[in-house]
Order: structure tokens, then sequence, then C-alpha cells
């Protein structure tokens, strides 16, 4: 019997190789991607909660340097972060300027959230998981920001604006 997963974000760079590689292995995958909303509407449970998005090329950076040179990081936690801590309505805001277009945070509770993602064929487990990393979000767990990726790599991560600029195909596509 082969193996199913639940890949999350298969539609981001980190998830596309992931499904990649596990397809490549005889997994039975499952992915979770955002649906292309027309509208430009940033659906999250995520209230006032704030955080420091960054992009996997920043993150691909910073672990390939990681990996280049590990000796003095053997046994330490580096947190990663992108360099401007935001809530989702500031996230709007910059992606909105950075697309053209508007862009809108339409806040939900977690339980319409989960039960949206239950429709979806999320397993339980999770669900459950996706729960209490949303309520942590939401009461400040992620928040805080830092230049980790700059004094790795030497080259500051992008901020919202810069990637969704940097990505202006696949974040505007041209419509058929």
């Amino acid at each position: 019997m082969k193996r199913k997963v639940l890949i999350t974000g298969a539609t981001g760079d980190t998830g596309r190789a992931a499904v990649k590689e596990a397809l490549a292995l005889g997994l039975d995958v499952r992915a979770m991607v955002h649906g292309k909303d027309e509208r430009g509407i940033l659906r999250m449970p995520v209230g006032k909660g704030r955080h420091s998005p960054i992009a996997a090329d920043d993150q691909g950076r910073a672990i390939a340097a990681l990996l280049k040179n590990p000796e003095e990081h053997i046994g330490k936690t580096i947190p990663l972060s992108g360099p401007v801590e935001m809530d989702h309505e500031q996230m709007a805001e910059e992606l909105s300027e950075a697309l053209g277009r508007k862009i809108v945070f339409q806040d939900l509770s977690i339980d319409e959230y989960c039960t949206s993602i239950e429709a979806m064929g999320v397993p339980p487990y999770v669900v459950q998981h996706f729960r209490g990393a949303m309520a942590d979000y939401q009461t400040g767990h992620m928040s805080g920001s830092d230049n980790n990726v700059e004094k790795l790599t030497g080259h500051r991560s992008m901020t919202v604006g810069e990637f969704a600029r940097a990505h202006l195909d696949k974040l505007n596509p041209k419509k058929n």
C-alpha cells in the first residue's frame, strides 16, 4: 500500500519541489494549495497577529550558507524571517501597491477556517495542527523579525513587495 502524504503550500517553490520529490519516491500525494482568487482576497484566521514573511529564495540562500560553513552553528537554532514584521492588513496593502491591483485582507474564525480545510479532505491531525498554529499566531507567538539571512549571506531578505514584484508573472497571470 502506498503511503499517503499531504503537502501544504504545494504551489510555492518549496512545496512544488516537495511534491515532485515525493511523487518520484512513489508516495501518494495530496497537494493543498491556495485557490486563485481574482478578487484578491487574503483570507486567513490570523486576527491582528504579526509575523515577518520570508521568501523561499531567502530561506534557500540561508540554508546553503549554513551547509557551506556549519561549524559555528552546530547545536544552535537560527530563526529566519523577512526584514519587516507586519500584520495581514499591512501585507495586503504592500501586495496591492506591488501588484497594481487591490488586495484585501479578510479575517475569519479559526473554526470557519478549520471547517473549510476539513471539507477539502485535510486529515484531522493536520487540522488540529493548523488550529493550534493559528491560535498561536493570533496571540503573537509568530511575531518578531531578525536579520539572520543578511548575517549569513551578506544580502538582506526580500520584503513582501519586493517578492511580489519579482514574481509578477505568477501573481498577476495573464488571462486567457
